[in-house]
């Protein structure tokens, strides 16, 4: 009788330990295809973000250049300004993808460049024609003022959304 009752403990040890292996077993496979997928997630959601940023600094970089042109050159007014509304529209998109898929400085960065990028529009208009119901008062010195204060906003973009990069999302906790 003893032997018969050792025989059905170690039976029962053995299958208590075989489910209890099975489930530390399947809860670390859970656990890594978790953090997989979160690896993922992150990845892709970095690949969105450059995507969106290059973009911004594309456009951005092409008005820049043609607006420059015009401001070292003051003899080479009158501006296209059809041109010129056309790289600020390009702007104005890819700021808007941008503070979708940045994180708040980011996108307030990108905010900065959409609004600069419509005063050198409306200055652009001023400065081609002082008579346009679009222009303000200033002329061609506002215009360069515009630029200037574009570019600015672009030198800060670059700057916080290099700095985004740089933060992977992990919170400092094991730093001293």
């Amino acid at each position: 009788m003893d032997a018969g009752i050792a025989a059905i403990c170690g039976a029962l040890a053995g299958s208590v330990g075989t489910i209890g292996a099975g489930l530390a077993a399947g809860w670390a496979q859970r656990e890594s295809a978790r953090i997989a997928a979160r690896a993922d997630h992150r990845r892709e959601r970095s690949q969105q973000r450059y995507d969106s940023y290059k973009d911004l600094l594309i456009a951005s970089s092409l008005l820049v250049e043609n607006t420059a042109r015009s401001v070292m050159d003051d003899d080479r007014f009158p501006l296209d300004i059809s041109n010129v509304t056309e790289l600020a529209n390009d702007v104005r998109i890819c700021a808007h993808e941008v503070g979708m898929t940045g994180p708040k400085p980011v996108s307030q960065a990108a905010d900065c460049l959409l609004s600069a990028s419509r005063v050198i529009v409306m200055e652009a208009h001023t400065a081609v024609d002082p008579t346009s119901p679009d222009a303000f008062p200033g002329g061609v010195a506002d215009f360069h003022a515009a630029v200037r204060l574009f570019t600015a906003a672009l030198d800060e973009f670059k700057d916080v959304s290099r700095a985004a990069f740089d933060d992977d999302g992990s919170k400092e906790i094991f730093k001293s």
